[in-house]
């Protein structure tokens, strides 16, 4: 989701700073509804996190995550419609 939203930021000619700011562009097309955003926009922060010396998954979060996998199907239709209609 994080490459795909940065890709179609760059082909829209949007900066983005971050994953976090390329996943919040997908505001600007009119397909990707703010909730769906809200929630997509969250997904760069799941990321390896430091305890003590070492770099360990949270499972909370992966297990939390798992719950939400609906928004990256709605968003992969939402892509696919994109590119359909890019030709």
């Amino acid at each position: 989701m994080i490459d795909v939203a940065g890709e179609l930021s760059a082909r829209r000619g949007e900066r983005f700073e971050d994953d976090t700011h390329a996943a919040r562009n997908l505001a600007s097309d009119v397909r990707c509804p703010a909730e769906l955003v809200g929630e997509l926009q969250r997904l760069p922060g799941f990321r390896n996190v430091p305890i003590h010396e070492y770099v360990a998954l949270d499972m909370s979060r992966v297990m939390e995550a798992l719950a939400r996998l609906d928004s990256i199907d709605r968003f992969v239709e939402i892509v696919a419609k994109i590119e359909s209609e890019a030709g």
